[in-house]
This record gives C-alpha cells, structure tokens and sequence, in this order.
C-alpha cells in the first residue's frame, strides 16, 4: 500500500472518529438536558403552590399540572425519538398511543404551536419531525373524538 493511501484512510478513520464523538456528545448533552426538563416537571407537578407561579393566567393550577404530566410523557417521547429508539413506525405508534389519550390532546390542543416555535426557532430537525408525528395524530384523535362526542 502507498504511503498516501495509508494516510488517506487514517486520516478518514480518525475522522469518522471525530465524528461519532460528537454525535455521542450531542446525544449525550440531550439525554442531560431532557433529564433536567423532566426534574423540573416532576417538581413542579408535586409541588402545585410553585406550580401556580409558572400556570398560564387562564388555567387553574390543578389543570396546569394534569398538562404538565402529559408534558413529562411527552419529553420523555421525543427523547427517545432524538436518541433513535423512536423513529418510524415507533414514532408513529407513541404519538398516537399519546394522542389516544385525552389529556395528551389537551396538552397538545394548549402548547402544540409553543412546541412548532420552539423547534422552528431552533431549526431542530428531530423536533420537527416529533411534532410532525404529533400533528398528525393529533389531527387523526380530533377527529375521532369530536366524532364520538
């Protein structure tokens, strides 16, 4: 083998490297910040007096907390989603196991369009695609539910 050709491929293992040490990391500072996200809900939603600070001025706290554990399922989904255990037909089985539920589409009816800003403003392609599975199942529930009613 050619000195340049030996060097060519240690130079692309090295990379190849690099690059799976970020994505790592990435997926690594993910997984912290969602466990950071999930602790503050799990306190704000056993602790409803602090909960009353961070509540729209429209809801009640006992409403606002009931959303706030829907968000918890909903935060610990789209991880799973980020880090590649919910991608596919998974994602789709989990939105509309989510969906399926009332209070996930009341949480989804309040927050959804502060969720699509929020991925849009970080132009977020994992978020993007959670909420678009999200929407779509939303829309399928709705649907259903307003049917039945």
């Amino acid at each position: 083998m050619k000195t340049s050709a030996g060097l060519l491929l240690a130079t692309l293992g090295i990379g190849a490297h690099l690059l799976q040490r970020e994505r790592h990391q990435r997926q690594h500072n993910a997984a912290r910040l969602a466990r950071n996200q999930l602790d503050w809900l799990t306190y704000l939603t056993t602790h409803p007096e602090l909960a009353e600070q961070w509540k729209p001025e429209d809801l009640g706290v006992e409403e606002y907390v009931q959303l706030l554990n829907a968000n918890k399922m909903l935060c610990a989904l789209s991880l799973r989603h980020r880090l590649g255990f919910a991608t596919g037909d998974a994602l789709r089985f989990y939105a509309d196991d989510f969906m399926s539920r009332e209070s996930g589409r009341r949480y989804w009816r309040r927050f959804g369009a502060l969720r699509e800003k929020e991925v849009q403003s970080n132009h977020d392609p994992y978020g993007l695609r959670f909420n678009r599975a999200m929407n779509v199942a939303y829309t399928a529930h709705a649907k259903t539910a307003h049917q039945v009613s």
